[in-house]
């Protein structure tokens, strides 16, 4: 929901009373560690004491592990087209699209047109439902019993959490749920907006994120209007989403390398899957966490923005 290079610039991060949360799954490595360093475990007892409550015991070593967290400036970012660099409409996305009986009604000739340059019958509705009930072959190295046990094994803590759409862009599901009913009223006061993106930055490490940046709200990342596959229906930022948003924290999951090299294999779609569900988990997590120090925020993931 905001530009590379925002996201990048981790290090010059701000901080407002309304942030949504935005997770993106990534191969890269887990976070390295830090704690060898004796002058840093020492730090880690003097924040652990200094204050702050619950906040600094579980996520306030800030600085510790930060390094791996950071991002990098970018300043050759390519020049963007104002005139054509626009919000997109939610059911314009493929994956909003396929999950939509209504949109495959009104556009039939986004059907014909796949199935005219595929050469083949493709039923896009059908094909979501049917994708993981297809038998698997043994005999077939990627297409196995084991593959299918791991494709859906990713999936099921979002399922159990009523979130997979969410991976679909469905707006508001429980994860990622819009209520804000449990902002705790006493806003943390943070002495710098230094130490409040340390403290962003340790609480995505405890969630275990592989990176983590802050950025300003860019609007043209977002989908507007949003789309509620569910229910089929227009949602508005303006008249539906319960506050403006102003900042962005982006969150980095890991995938397995050597699982999403065999795509298009049913392997790959393990750790995808599993990406996924990691993204949700973390920005709801983290999106609880901003709601616990007095601000508004929502987690999200395809759901809100071009992740």
């Amino acid at each position: 929901m905001s530009n590379e290079q925002e996201k990048e610039k981790a290090s010059q991060s701000q901080t407002s009373n309304d942030s949504p949360v935005v997770t993106k799954t990534d191969s890269a490595s887990k976070p390295e560690e830090l704690l060898d360093e004796p002058a840093r475990r020492t730090f880690l007892k003097r924040v652990a004491v200094g204050g702050g409550g619950a906040m600094l015991a579980g996520a306030g070593a800030y600085g510790v592990g930060m390094h791996s967290l950071q991002g990098k400036p970018v300043d050759d970012y390519p020049l963007v087209d104002d005139k054509l660099f626009k919000p997109k409409d939610q059911r314009d996305v493929v994956l909003n699209f396929v999950s939509s009986k209504a949109l495959n009604e009104k556009h039939p000739e986004r059907n014909e047109q796949y199935n005219r340059l595929q050469n083949k019958e493709f039923d896009w509705v059908r094909g979501i439902i049917d994708m993981y009930n297809k038998p698997w072959d043994n005999s077939k190295p990627g297409y196995t019993q084991m593959d299918r046990a791991l494709q859906k094994a990713g999936w099921e803590p979002l399922n159990i959490a009523g979130s997979r759409g969410s991976a679909n862009l469905q707006p508001n599901t429980p994860l990622h749920a819009w209520d804000q009913s449990d902002v705790v009223e006493e806003k943390y006061q943070f002495e710098t907006k230094k130490q409040a993106s340390d403290a962003i930055k340790s609480a995505a490490r405890v969630f275990g994120a592989v990176k983590c940046g802050i950025a300003r709200r860019d609007k043209r990342w977002d989908y507007d209007p949003l789309y509620d596959i569910e229910n089929e229906t227009e949602l508005s930022w303006e008249k539906d989403f319960p506050f403006e948003p102003k900042t962005v924290i982006v969150m980095l999951a890991s995938m397995d390398y050597d699982c999403i090299a065999t795509a298009p294999a049913w392997t790959a779609d393990g750790t995808a899957a599993d990406g996924y569900t990691q993204m949700s988990v973390k920005a709801n997590q983290m999106a609880k966490f901003i709601r616990g120090l007095g601000y508004h925020a929502v987690g999200a993931g395809n759901d809100l923005g071009s992740s």
